[in-house]
């Protein structure tokens, strides 16, 4: 009994160290340029030691993303307390989630990784425990807004008729915005009929996003912003 104990102590404090290696290689370069064997290397150990502690290189990435999202949950519930006002608190937590991805890219990454493919092909390559630390961690982020829309739909200020249905969307939506400020440019079609490339602000993505949240709901009055 006791040898098995201290065999799975191991073997967490092993998976541990793994995903601290995968999250500074994506902080330094990003998903796509760390390929699994990149990952091993920086771990210590060969690309098929990798496979003996998480099933695939989703998994590995699902667990890292668990990393971030506590982060972020940590800051989106110190963010709902500093408001009472539901326009006001919507508006916080959509700034603190735009400051988080703005400011750790691999966050993104591994989101758009993991959500390139369907639900049913993620939970193929991963472990239920794994895929259920996933979905609490995701859980308790957007819950902070459907938290917020309930709140905000009952005092009459948002039309909010399926909160949880509508965080998720508030969420891809934001999602979607600040992957458009990390391209950095647009498209958009010349007088002569040929495509153009054209900067993005992103300060005035930052407060598309901002808005298009808002309006989103039907909020009631701009808000100030800080």
């Amino acid at each position: 009994m006791a040898t098995g104990t201290r065999q799975s102590s191991v073997r967490r404090e092993r998976r541990r160290e793994i995903i601290d290696a995968t999250r500074a290689l994506l902080d330094k370069q990003g998903v796509q340029d760390a390929p699994i064997d990149q990952i091993a290397r920086a771990a210590g150990i060969n690309k098929a030691q990798i496979y003996r502690y998480f099933e695939s290189k989703d998994e590995l990435l699902a667990l890292t993303l668990d990393r971030y999202l506590e982060e972020l949950d940590e800051l989106l519930g110190a963010a709902a307390q500093r408001e009472d006002d539901p326009v006001r608190r919507l508006d916080q937590l959509i700034k603190t989630l735009i400051d988080y991805t703005t400011g750790h890219p691999a966050f993104l990454d591994c989101t758009f990784a993991l959500l390139r493919q369907p639900a049913g092909e993620l939970t193929a390559g991963m472990s239920e425990g794994s895929m259920f630390r996933l979905g609490r961690a995701l859980g308790r982020s957007v819950d902070h807004l459907a938290e917020v829309l309930r709140d905000g739909h009952a005092k009459g200020v948002f039309v909010a008729n399926d909160p949880e249905m509508l965080a998720n969307l508030l969420c891809a939506q934001a999602l979607g915005i600040m992957q458009l400020m990390r391209v950095g440019a647009g498209v958009r079609m010349t007088g002569g009929g040929f495509p153009e490339i054209f900067p993005l602000d992103p300060q005035i993505l930052r407060e598309a996003c901002r808005n298009g949240v808002l309006a989103s709901v039907g909020a009631s009055r701009p808000v100030k912003r800080v």
